[in-house]
């Protein structure tokens, strides 16, 4: 359904018009755009991909304006417009018929990625801030970071900022050793081992910078105290990035059973498990999941495999 048309201009260079309802961080020096060209067909393989810069040769707009910014809840300091483009000159990236291909694999994946790192910078960032409090704060003639709940509460959320620092290292490590295109176990189980890690990762840390919010109580909600309630609402921006935690979760369950994974299930573990020991429960729950994936039972089984696999990831 992209409403973008892109027509050729000699010299490999294309004029792309139409609209654009979401254009990420639209101050960029470059865009990455899909569209159609020209008499190409219709459905997913007939949308290519685009490198268009923001600006011409002379430093004028390069053929589109911004009809209005997004009121997002956060990320506000990487603008989000709906623009419309009217004959601006761009050039196409890859074959034609694998500009979705080129756009998944390359672009979305890799912000994927970065998204994990983002929710550990989340669950980082509110630790400290959280921690510093519990050691300054005195209420009832002690320090609030003496008294067994906060203390905690507090303990529960540097765990957590640990455990998602040490998932997004690894998680990077991983997607740095096998090809986004390819179609070994090695490669499928690390395609799939980042959807899962976007959608748990970045779900779980806006549950950990509430909470943190939550410890300074008043102090914790008020803007001009700390980073915290910028950082729940920034969190939230990271699971919506690139595929929220529903459409993560599908796609993950989606490329298991495309690529038939059944029956392999402990091998395609072995391929991203950061240690030789992998728990023999996350086989098994894969396993029954995958005998009858499009069951109603089976998928809300796999949502819950998820956040197993993650967290005990992590802790590995």
């Amino acid at each position: 359904a992209n409403a973008v048309q892109a027509v050729p201009a000699g010299d490999g260079l294309f004029r792309l018009s139409g609209r654009k309802w979401f254009c990420s961080n639209c101050t960029a020096d470059y865009w990455l755009v899909t569209a159609r060209p020209e008499g190409a067909a219709e459905g997913g393989r007939g949308v290519a991909l685009f490198v268009v810069p923001r600006l011409g040769e002379d430093g004028a707009p390069n053929g589109y304006s911004i009809d209005r910014l997004k009121d997002k809840l956060g990320t506000r300091a990487l603008p989000t417009a709906e623009i419309a483009f009217d004959g601006a000159e761009g050039w196409m990236l890859g074959p034609p018929e694998a500009g979705l291909k080129n756009m998944v694999a390359i672009v979305l994946v890799t912000s994927r990625v970065f998204n994990v790192l983002g929710a550990a910078g989340v669950t980082r960032g509110a630790s400290r801030i959280a921690s510093a409090y519990c050691g300054f704060r005195e209420a009832f003639g002690s320090r609030i970071g003496q008294m067994p709940l906060v203390a905690d509460c507090d303990q529960r959320i540097r765990r957590q900022s640990d455990l998602a620092l040490a998932g997004a290292f690894e998680t990077i490590h991983l997607w740095l050793q096998h090809a986004p295109h390819g179609r070994s176990l090695a490669d499928i189980a690390s395609r799939v081992h980042v959807s899962i890690a976007k959608a748990v990762a970045t779900r779980v840390a806006q549950a950990v910078a509430y909470e943190a919010m939550m410890l300074p109580a008043g102090h914790g909600i008020e803007e001009r105290f700390s980073a915290l309630p910028r950082l729940v609402r920034d969190a939230a921006i990271f699971e919506t990035w690139e595929g929220p935690y529903t459409l993560m979760l599908m796609q993950a369950l989606a490329d298991l059973v495309r690529f038939r994974v059944r029956g392999r299930e402990e091998e395609l573990l072995t391929h991203v498990w950061p240690t030789r020991e992998i728990p023999g429960a996350l086989s098994s729950a894969l396993r029954e999941v995958l005998a009858d994936p499009e069951s109603e039972k089976n998928v809300l089984r796999f949502r819950q495999f998820a956040h197993d696999y993650y967290s005990a990831y992590q802790a590995a």
